[in-house]
């Protein structure tokens, strides 16, 4: 599945495989909930019980600091690849995990944040430095699709040069 959504909050309470991939997801400043993401928060009732973040631009903006994901202990697989993240420089720990090439940012490093625009800003030293994810059950974990503010999709050119985040163009 290839989406791009704007979110307060995604969740995944049983587990299950879960692809989040090219998503923005943003926590606002009043958020009663501190978690950005959850997965498996109701316990884990699949065999397989796998979270793939791919891509994402995960924003914090909860005034007393929020947590970007909240992982079942006993999930058997996280990945967490070329995502942004801007609020706590705080990722957490998990099982079987692979973490790399995810960049904590400032709400400076976007074109304007204010006005939903959570692209890296052109002069950004982190333009083309994602990497390949791989694949997870025959699905291509490079990005097809972005989305388009205010409620739409954008197609990623051929021969885009991939960086991390939502955002390819």
């Amino acid at each position: 599945m290839r989406r791009a959504a704007r979110a307060s909050s995604s969740s995944s309470p049983n587990g299950g495989v879960a692809l989040v991939m090219g998503n923005v997801i943003q926590q606002s400043p009043s958020s009663e909930n501190y978690h950005l993401i959850a997965y498996g928060s109701e316990g884990l009732s699949n065999r397989r019980n796998e979270l793939h973040l791919i891509n994402n631009t995960l924003v914090d903006r909860r005034q007393a600091g929020g947590v970007y994901l909240r992982m079942a202990q006993q999930a058997q697989k996280l990945r967490l690849i070329n995502n942004l993240l801007c609020g706590k420089h705080e990722l957490p720990a998990g099982p079987d995990r692979e973490q790399h090439h995810n960049y904590f940012v400032e709400l400076d490093s976007f074109v304007d944040a204010d006005r939903y625009d959570f692209r890296l800003r052109p002069d950004s030293p982190l333009i083309g430095r994602a990497v390949d994810a791989g694949v997870v059950d025959g699905q291509v974990l490079k990005p097809a699709m972005q989305y388009q503010h205010p409620c739409g999709l954008k197609e990623v050119p051929a021969g885009t040069t991939y960086s991390p985040g939502a955002f390819q163009v």
